[in-house]
C-alpha cells in the first residue's frame, strides 16, 4: 500500500478588520503576529493583501498537520490576542487548499 505523501498547503484566510483601525495600524498588530507564527514548525512565508476593505492572509505551510498545529496555538497565545480582536470574526473565512504545483 502506498502512502500518501503530505504535500505543502496555503492556508488562505479572508476577513475585515474592525472600523476603528486604519491600514497602518492593523499593518503594526500583523507584524506582531507574524513574529509568532514565523516561529512555528512547518512555517514557510506569510503576506496579507487588501481589496476593498477585504482582506487576505495567505500563508504557506510544509503541510495540514503545521498549519492546524500553529492555528491552535496562536489562539492560545497572548501576543497573538490584538490580532485576532482585529478582525471581525462573522467576516473570517478560511481554506486549506493543498499546492500541486508551482511554476
Amino acid at each position: 500500500m502506498m502512502v500518501k505523501k503530505k504535500r505543502r498547503i496555503l492556508e488562505i484566510t479572508t476577513f475585515k478588520i474592525k472600523q476603528k483601525l486604519n491600514e497602518e495600524e492593523f499593518k503594526k498588530i500583523s507584524d506582531k503576529f507574524h513574529k509568532f507564527i514565523e516561529k512555528q514548525i512547518g512555517f514557510e512565508h506569510r503576506m496579507i493583501l487588501i481589496e476593498n476593505n477585504k482582506w487576505y492572509e495567505i500563508i504557506q505551510w510544509r503541510n495540514i498537520d503545521f498549519a492546524k498545529d500553529a492555528s491552535k496555538k496562536a489562539k492560545k497565545e497572548n501576543e497573538c490576542k490584538e490580532y485576532f480582536e482585529a478582525i471581525i470574526p462573522k467576516t473570517a473565512h478560511s481554506i486549506y487548499p493543498e499546492l500541486v504545483k508551482m511554476y
